[in-house]
């Protein structure tokens, strides 16, 4: 299928089948593929539609004064990214985002003109797109959490530990390499690799590559 799995967003949630289809269709949904590092949006870009991602993810930045780089989130297949600018209508783009790997994205847009014949289906959606924006505060909310720590210890658990608790399993893969992590959690790269040592040395954690457990 050409949207394979689009019409199982939540977006999508409470449509027939016949509804999604045609939904699709007035959202101008467009395939787009990005090679892995390549750019989806710069800072400053014009925001005209968001992108459902089919495969691949996508490492969403922010840049301070300084010039240093943080990652604020990862979107995965499955998920939608940039409908909360689309939709509050952010006209440039306050971030970078790039594949983190071989993507394929659909871009989309939800303009009420293209409704005037279906305004329910509009309607319906809208709806389903404040739930889905309602999530993802929850997710920024733990981010602002995560940052508000005082040491590195400190963000290295409540991460781990939240990623324990959605995983429902003392074994887990976090998304992220070290110099990534490093990025998200807002700490220094090298600080943090000593700091994992030092916990593994402890017996707090355990890891392997990319996955971890906590022990204590």
């Amino acid at each position: 299928m050409q949207y394979q799995n689009l019409g199982k967003n939540r977006i999508f949630a409470g449509l027939s089948e016949k509804e999604i289809d045609e939904s699709i269709e007035l959202m101008k949904a467009r395939v787009k593929f990005y090679e892995k590092s390549n750019p989806i949006i710069k800072e400053g870009d014009e925001i005209s539609s968001f992108f459902y991602i089919i495969k691949g993810s996508i490492f969403v930045y922010k840049c301070d004064i300084l010039g240093n780089r943080r990652i604020i989130s990862i979107a995965k297949s499955g998920q939608l990214f940039a409908e909360a600018f689309y939709i509050n209508e952010v006209k440039f783009s306050p971030v970078y985002a790039v594949a983190s790997e071989d993507s394929k994205l659909v871009s989309l847009t939800l303009d009420k003109n293209n409704f005037v014949d279906r305004k329910d289906l509009y309607l319906k959606i809208m709806t389903n797109m404040c739930k889905v924006l309602a999530m993802k505060n929850t997710i920024l909310r733990k981010k602002i959490d995560i940052l508000n720590l005082p040491t590195i210890r400190d963000k290295v658990l409540y991460y781990l530990r939240s990623l324990e608790l959605e995983n429902s399993s003392k074994y887990f893969f976090i998304e992220y390499n070290v110099s990534s992590l490093s990025e998200y959690l807002g700490v220094n790269r090298s600080a943090l690799s000593r700091e994992l040592s030092k916990m593994k040395k402890e017996g707090i954690i355990d890891y392997y590559k990319n996955q971890f457990r906590i022990l204590k």
